[in-house]
């Protein structure tokens, strides 16, 4: 049979069109203005006539990964980054960096915050047990980073000795005038005369935290920075870090210093247990612990 031959194809045009310029994306700003702000402050930021289906995200400290919202609350000091996205594309990007500052500090603290002149026990000074000087104290040396931040802070210091050695019984009622200074930063720089063996039969754990309730009771926000022991007190230290764990609170934890000779002021006194106490080297490790986690 004879071939057909097929019907001619039509060849239809292909119209190539230019590619689509990507769209150009707002940069957010924050409000606040970068700088030291109050623990507990919103930081917001938007972004000028930003087109449907953008979203507005953030990373914290350079990481990586970013999350999608306008605002975050001020706990610690972090250098943000700042963007609006639209499907695959992305603007520009803001980096801002804050800090946080305190107007009323409270430092519950014994010996190693301030111990009064005891001739008996070899002691003449009125500061930080066993620091060489007031200023080599870790309180004061926190104090001084605190007024870095903001020259007006006031820093107070209240003796938990009472708390410390008989906590099953004692009175919540003698920390009111304490609890009305409103600290917006709480240090918790007690354990070391927690006896050990009434840690879990008179439930340690249960008084600690109703110490800090009874402390923070007329303010909030408020920062709480709990410490571990400096002596070697694992029962002890290890329900504060339960506490802290449970109660979200911030934790300086000391286990890295107990039984450092280095740290302690042996050979400076005759009385060991002056002795064991931090000098200046332990002293200026705690502050450094300590202030990692306020500001």
């Amino acid at each position: 049979m004879p071939v057909v031959p097929a019907a001619p194809v039509a060849v239809v045009p292909v119209e190539i069109l230019p590619a689509l310029p990507e769209p150009t994306l707002p940069v957010p700003h924050p409000k606040p203005l970068p700088g030291t702000l109050a623990y507990g402050s919103v930081i917001r930021w938007a972004a000028d006539s930003l087109p449907n289906g953008a979203t507005l995200e953030y990373s914290m400290d350079n990481d990586p990964r970013w999350q999608t919202s306008d605002s975050l609350i001020l706990r610690t000091g972090v250098s943000l980054r700042l963007r609006s996205r639209r499907g695959a594309y992305v603007s520009g990007i803001r980096t801002v960096s804050y800090a946080v500052g305190f107007k009323r500090v409270l430092l519950i603290g014994n010996s190693i915050t301030l111990h009064v002149p005891q001739a008996d026990i070899g002691w003449s000074g009125n500061w930080g047990m066993a620091a060489s000087a007031p200023a080599n104290d870790y309180m004061h040396k926190l104090t001084e980073r605190l007024q870095s931040l903001d020259s007006q802070v006031v820093v107070k210091s209240y003796d938990g000795v009472a708390f410390e050695r008989q906590f099953w019984t004692f009175d919540y009622s003698t920390v009111r005038s304490v609890a009305a200074f409103k600290p917006d930063l709480v240090i918790m720089r007690i354990a070391e005369n927690v006896p050990d063996f009434s840690v879990s039969n008179r439930n340690f754990g249960q008084y600690y935290q109703r110490l800090i309730d009874s402390l923070t009771v007329h303010y909030s926000p408020v920062k709480i920075v709990c410490t571990t022991s400096f002596f070697n007190q694992p029962v002890t230290s290890e329900v504060i870090r339960q506490v802290a764990t449970t109660r979200k609170y911030y934790l300086a934890d000391f286990a890295g210093l107990v039984n450092d000779q280095s740290l302690q002021a042996t050979g400076l006194f005759s009385n060991p247990a002056v002795a064991a106490h931090p000098g200046d080297k332990g002293m200026l490790v705690i502050a450094d612990i300590i202030w990692d986690k306020v500001h």
